[in-house]
């Protein structure tokens, strides 16, 4: 039983932190939405990355870009690939909405939600049901492991 509680503890652990790097923290998008500047930023790196999976060839793309604050210091950012191409290139001009008591969460203007109600969809409906989708088999066995439990001779240990 300790074995499958711990099995499903790491199983919820994975599907939290592929939750996450999927889809990012939904808080730091709120809050772009809720409260970000704008700063002048251009494109640093641009890049394709290529998956062979059984459905044939999967694409992904990155990119970095850099902008600079109001008082001139310089950030760089580089989100997490994705599988929409960014209408741009390198060396291009781009408007970047940062939160500016915390210029390390930023985003390129017009990536992401626009509106709170699209964020509310986005990340919490929709991401909570994925979430849930891919907890559940974890929460499954282990409440069948606890319930079973009393049938299980604990004096050995």
């Amino acid at each position: 039983m300790v074995k499958t509680l711990a099995l499903c503890a790491a199983w919820i652990a994975v599907a939290v932190s592929l939750w996450l790097h999927w889809g990012g923290w939904p808080l730091d998008e709120y809050r772009l939405i809720r409260g970000s500047e704008i700063a002048p930023g251009v494109i640093t790196e641009a890049w394709e990355e290529q998956d062979q999976g059984d459905r044939g060839t999967m694409y992904r793309y990155g990119y970095a870009y850099r902008f600079t604050l109001p008082d001139g210091t310089h950030r760089t950012a580089e989100p997490p690939s994705h599988e929409g191409r960014i209408a741009t290139h390198v060396g291009a001009s781009v408007e970047v909405e940062y939160l500016p008591g915390d210029p390390d969460v930023s985003r390129i203007r017009g990536n992401g939600s626009a509106s709170l109600l699209e964020w509310f969809l986005r990340k919490v409906v929709v991401g909570s049901l994925l979430l849930a989708l891919m907890v559940a088999p974890a929460v499954a066995v282990g409440r069948k492991a606890l319930k079973d439990r009393s049938a299980v001779d604990l004096s050995s240990w």
